[in-house]
């Protein structure tokens, strides 16, 4: 079996792509109608929906300054076929099989059609993989245009190289860490090589030319909107780097027992890793080199700033790929049927604690929810909120906090039939009229103040609770 963008392969692309497309529409059926989720509300559908209106490089469209590729591409798939949420999930799952279809015929090349089964399966029912795919960020297409890229340069295919790489910077500037990645692997085994050094500065140069786009946009939005990122939004951990990249690595790499309740499956893929590598010291391990690097050098910047577990989707591609590898390496060492049977028990282990991880009762932040899919049970549990203040105190004004004073403001992201009046928590509004909505998933600061100080003056009128999340909402006292 060759590789995907060969023509000779491209029929069975083709099929395996329509095949995956089915399969993750069977699995995610129930997020396809979904109504938004954090971010997605905040940041990646308000920022389509500028591009939508005005265009790509106005003012409006500067939130935060993530490139707009994908952000553009969801806006003219509006543009298409209509602004819904089915059309929105629907684009996600496209690009969540195209790097599924990308990551099996990668493994296929490199190692065979038996570690590209086992990681098609890890990646598939990864806990991370498998949440993201329901919503709408840029988490999954980073992955796909970082799963071809990586290859691309692998393969020596330039053009192909070119093209993922700069579509992979233009989704997310933070995927610098995989291009870096390669550059810094790139200049370890020419000097290896014993290399020139103008002849390794020339080839970094070129491999490092997807830059120039990024760069290239970055300055236009900042002769536009004034900044690059809005303040604050760049380096903001200012903990012990060290302690805190120890439990990154743990947290989405091996084990989590925190309230994040994360990847607590991993420790399988770790383990089996770690066996290999050891085994197999005396192997020229290339490609596995690359991958570690870019699994480091992201933990890396991760723990310099947030470490939100879709962040990390990126890398996963490459640490189950490993885990594959060694998976069936480890297996080859039975002899006879018996390395099949147990090659499906390790399959089976891992997708079963995986998919035992999916559900939770955690009363948290919204970005802790997206961890696994108890941020469904919040947006059932917020459309029934958003049901009953409707139905009830629909003339009312709304005090509410992010992003339930956007869910109820904006109808077509499925909370709402039609826009209520919202105040934010650092407004004081005794009116008789004012409902205060309390929800689990957005305890910030300015909340936790504003109910510390009134809570004597507040009256519960309601209390939603379902799977330990919980909205109450209250009415100032009479």
């Amino acid at each position: 079996m060759q590789l995907f963008f060969l023509k000779k392969s491209g029929p069975q692309v083709v099929l395996v792509f329509i095949g995956i497309i089915f399969v993750l529409v069977l699995l995610k059926y129930n997020t396809l109608n979904a109504p938004f989720h954090w971010d997605v509300m905040g940041f990646a559908v308000q920022s389509a929906e500028n591009i939508y209106h005005h265009g790509v490089f106005i003012k409006k469209t500067g939130s935060t300054g993530h490139p707009p590729l994908f952000l553009a591409i969801l806006a003219l798939s509006w543009k298409i076929f209509g602004k819904s949420l089915f059309v929105s999930h629907f684009l996600n799952i496209i690009f969540g099989a195209l790097g599924l279809t990308s990551l099996f015929f990668f493994a296929n090349k490199l190692y065979g059609i038996r570690v590209a089964i086992t990681s098609f399966i890890f990646l598939l029912f990864n806990q991370t993989f498998f949440t993201q795919v329901g919503i709408v960020y840029l988490s999954i297409p980073l992955m796909f245009t970082a799963i071809l890229t990586v290859y691309a340069y692998i393969q020596r295919k330039y053009w192909l190289y070119l093209v993922s790489a700069i579509s992979m910077l233009l989704v997310k500037e933070t995927s610098l860490v995989t291009l870096g990645s390669i550059l810094l692997f790139e200049i370890f085994v020419s000097l290896s090589k014993k290399e020139k050094n103008i002849t390794i500065l020339k080839r970094t140069s070129v491999l490092a030319v997807p830059v120039v786009p990024l760069v290239a946009w970055s300055l236009s939005h900042y002769l536009i909107t004034g900044y690059v990122f809005t303040t604050g939004r760049v380096f903001i951990n200012r903990g012990n780097f060290l302690s805190i990249f120890f439990k990154n690595f743990m947290k989405h790499f091996i084990y989590d027992s925190s309230i994040e309740n994360f990847n607590r499956t991993n420790w399988i893929i770790f383990t089996f890793v770690i066996v290999f590598l050891i085994g197999s010291i005396k192997r020229n391990l290339k490609f596995e080199k690359l991958f570690v690097l870019i699994i480091i050098l992201n933990v890396t910047l991760f723990s310099l700033t947030d470490d939100l577990p879709r962040y990390f989707l990126i890398t996963f591609p490459f640490f189950l790929l490993m885990g594959a590898r060694a998976s069936v390496f480890l297996t080859e060492k039975v002899k006879g049927k018996g390395r099949i049977f147990l090659l499906l028990a390790i399959i089976s282990l891992y997708v079963g604690l995986s998919v035992m991880n999916y559900s939770g009762n955690r009363q948290t932040d919204g970005w802790r929810l997206e961890s696994n899919m108890e941020y469904l049970d919040m947006i059932r549990l917020h459309v029934k909120v958003c049901e009953f203040i409707q139905k009830k105190h629909g003339a009312a004004r709304v005090m509410t906090n992010y992003p339930l004073n956007i869910a109820l403001q904006k109808p077509w992201y499925g909370y709402v039939d039609k826009p209520m009046k919202v105040i934010g928590f650092r407004t004081l509004e005794r009116a008789e009229n004012t409902i205060i909505v309390w929800s689990a998933q957005s305890n910030f600061g300015p909340v936790v103040n504003f109910m510390h100080e009134n809570i004597h003056n507040l009256r519960q009128i309601r209390e939603f609770f379902y799977k330990g999340k919980r909205v109450r909402i209250f009415n100032f006292a009479q």
